[in-house]
């Protein structure tokens, strides 16, 4: 999903993601995330997300 030596954010390098996808005529609907800060990412993105718990603190 990252290229080596990517130290972006997560929710910046899933933003690009998301434009890539866009950009292949495709829209999600529904994302599953464990991050707070990609979760917010998405709803701004107007994407229903659900949160699910990744087990670590």
């Amino acid at each position: 999903m990252r290229k080596n030596n990517d130290w972006r954010e997560d929710h910046v390098v899933k933003r690009d993601i998301l434009k890539a996808i866009r950009i292949c005529g495709f829209e999600p609907v529904l994302i599953f995330d464990d991050r707070q800060s990609v979760i917010n990412m998405w709803s701004d993105e107007g994407i229903c997300t659900a949160k699910i718990n990744s087990g670590n603190p």
